[in-house]
């Protein structure tokens, strides 16, 4: 019986010492299961109620109750519970009320948080923030603003949540330390940003250099199912590909694009870039798109970012 109501607590088989002992299991007994190796001790005073390999769920549950009354999964953790990212994060992070300090929690974060009880949210087991909530929590968190734009593009690209959703949360925050970035990529997820890479194409080359604005994520039927183009310049019958997969040999795929887009140049209309051309050379990458807009019928100019631009005021 005992077991039975430990495992209907619904704690992914992870229970406190007084949930077991609450549960008719006597102090005894409970030594003897983890003695024999039935059972596991992962905090103090908090125990996994199985052998063998613990599932991330599981450890997530561990590291709540280890921190006390009122904790919940941190920004990382929920945003991984959410499905946000495909791996948990290591270590978890755990977030308490404000006026909490545990103390003695080994390999957890842990983050105290004022207005806690709003920010989770309801009913998840286990218990953890709100997508908008936690996002914004995580982007104040980090030292790089690439990386907070990654977490706006992967929680609205991952239908989690909406640009507006993230906005309103926004708002309602009187201080916040990256609210004017922040507010930019929202403006530009809300016109089709999906990924970091497509926001740096948008801010560092489209324009930063005075290219004519292409329509992103645009789907296409054309070819019997349906696709997506990052970046298309349908005026002028271009369209860009962003790849942001940089894999193993990965200066042979740079050398492989560098070859292809000569081709485009000379006449054809598809141009692709990674994070290697978007990230080292900008000016050279809205040269090329500018060449070939050009050739397709485009009479503006690319104009210089900056004094350092490659591209001069007089480039094609």
């Amino acid at each position: 019986m005992a077991i039975l109501d430990l495992a209907a607590l619904g704690q992914d088989g992870v229970a406190t010492r007084q949930q077991v002992l609450s549960a008719g299991v006597t102090v005894s007994q409970l030594r003897r299961r983890l003695a024999s190796g039935e059972w596991q001790h992962a905090y103090r005073g908090v125990y996994v109620l199985f052998s063998g390999p613990i599932p991330p769920r599981s450890l997530v549950w561990a590291a709540i109750l280890a921190a006390g009354a009122g904790a919940a999964a941190g920004p990382r953790t929920s945003l991984w519970l959410a499905g946000a990212y495909d791996r948990p994060p290591s270590p978890l992070d755990v977030v308490v009320p404000s006026n909490r300090n545990p103390l003695g929690v080994d390999r957890i974060v842990i983050i105290r948080r004022r207005d806690l009880v709003a920010a989770i949210q309801p009913g998840t087991r286990p218990p953890r923030l709100r997508v908008e909530a936690a996002a914004l929590d995580l982007c104040r968190r980090l030292d790089r603003s690439d990386a907070a734009v990654d977490v706006i593009t992967r929680v609205v690209q991952r239908r989690l949540t909406t640009a507006a959703r993230l906005r309103g949360e926004l708002d309602a925050r009187r201080t916040y330390p990256r609210r004017r970035l922040l507010i930019g990529v929202l403006t530009d997820v809300e016109h089709g940003v999906r990924s970091v890479l497509e926001y740096e194409w948008l801010n560092t080359v489209e324009r930063a250099h005075g290219l004519p604005p292409s329509t992103l994520n645009r789907p296409d039927d054309q070819c019997g199912q349906r696709e997506y183009r990052d970046a298309e310049f349908k005026e002028y019958a271009l369209v860009v590909e962003l790849d942001g997969r940089e894999w193993h040999g990965g200066d042979q795929v740079v050398r492989d694009r560098q070859r292809d887009n000569r081709v485009t140049v000379s006449g054809r209309r598809t141009l692709r870039y990674g994070w290697h051309e978007i990230a080292n050379d900008p000016c050279g990458v809205a040269a090329e798109v500018a060449a070939v807009l050009n050739a397709q019928g485009w009479t503006g100019r690319p104009r210089p970012c900056g004094p350092r631009c490659s591209i001069g005021s007089g480039s094609a």
